[in-house]
């Protein structure tokens, strides 16, 4: 008699799903795709120089290369780009980012000869890697690498953290450079406009006014009016025979005399000069200017809008600039 058992049939290779493949995580460009390459023109059509470099690593850094590398658009369809508004030294830097996530910038310890402030050849070194590191953060911002743009400010910051570093303070002529190819509230602009109202020396000004373009006065007004406050100061006279004895007197942030240098309450940026004589203050360095020092506005009370007063004492009108300290870096996370 044929059996009434059903054959037992195999169901494994349907009901289980396959292994996915086993990989690490890419954490950035490993040379794939070692033969693919793309092709930067750099400069104007004409006169222009042609760079290769990995498609893979650029596309991987910037957006904008990746959508239009993959286009059906001419960069797709010639893996070519062109940059126009970038120097060669610029674009080296570019490149440099490209591979390693950083770029090489000189310092002084850098310089093959004798670095003598007044040597007209060593300042154009600097002039030009200024120049370089803002063509770089504005073609940055173009292809959308947020991460160098960052990079390219803190090299800045930290070049120009004092107010005078040794080549002789900040370059201006890559100002109008920045202006050009910058709209209204850029983080460059906002950081060239601060550079020219706390960095630069009237020296500097006077020296270069061509750098200056009326957007970035506009802008250095629109700072300097907001920093600059009335200051009130203690307006006490002496006696000749007691002027030696308070010469060295001053209000403190509590409103009491303590002993500094002169009996001038001083802002907190900046120096002003005063005149014992005539109770004036003035910008021009003499015998009689002082470092600020912070003062206690809470003290100070206006009896009308004609005197100022510190307690009971009359005081002259004074300055101060506060600076206020803002950020010029993107958020990284934009695409």
């Amino acid at each position: 008699m044929p059996s009434n058992k059903r054959k037992r049939m195999s169901t494994r290779s349907s009901m289980e799903a396959p292994q996915a493949k086993k990989a690490w995580k890419l954490r950035g460009p490993n040379f794939s795709a070692p033969t693919e390459m793309v092709t930067f023109l750099i400069g104007p059509e004409g006169n222009d120089e042609k760079f290769p470099v990995h498609k893979e690593f650029a596309c991987h850094h910037s957006p904008v290369l990746k959508a239009a590398f993959n286009s059906n658009f001419m960069e797709g369809e010639t893996q070519t780009y062109r940059l126009e508004e970038i120097s060669t030294s610029a674009f080296r830097l570019l490149v440099q980012w490209f591979y390693n996530e950083e770029f090489d910038v000189f310092k002084e310890d850098d310089l093959e000869c004798e670095n003598d402030e007044d040597d007209p050849g060593i300042e154009k070194l600097w002039v030009d890697q200024d120049l370089n590191l803002i063509q770089l953060w504005i073609v940055a911002d173009k292809l959308l690498i947020r991460p160098l743009q960052n990079a390219v400010i803190n090299v800045l910051e930290e070049f120009w953290e004092e107010p005078f570093v040794p080549h002789g303070g900040p370059s201006t002529s890559w100002i109008p450079y920045a202006y050009d190819h910058t709209t209204v509230g850029s983080p460059l602009r906002n950081f060239a406009a601060d550079i020219c109202a706390y960095k630069i020396s009237p020296e500097g000004f006077a020296a270069h006014s061509e750098d200056f373009p009326k957007e970035v006065l506009l802008d250095m007004a629109m700072i300097l009016s907001k920093a600059v406050s009335i200051w009130r100061h203690d307006d006490i006279t002496h006696s000749d025979d007691e002027e030696e004895e308070h010469d060295d007197d001053f209000i403190s942030d509590s409103g009491e005399e303590e002993e500094g240098e002169g009996d001038a309450a001083l802002s907190p940026a900046g120096t002003f000069a005063f005149d014992d004589d005539d109770n004036n203050t003035s910008a021009s360095g003499n015998d009689n200017e002082h470092d600020f020092d912070h003062g206690a506005e809470e003290d100070i009370w206006l009896d009308n809008e004609d005197e100022y007063f510190i307690g009971d004492v009359p005081a002259l009108p004074r300055y101060q600039c506060h600076r206020t300290w803002r950020s010029y870096h993107v958020p990284e996370d934009e695409e």
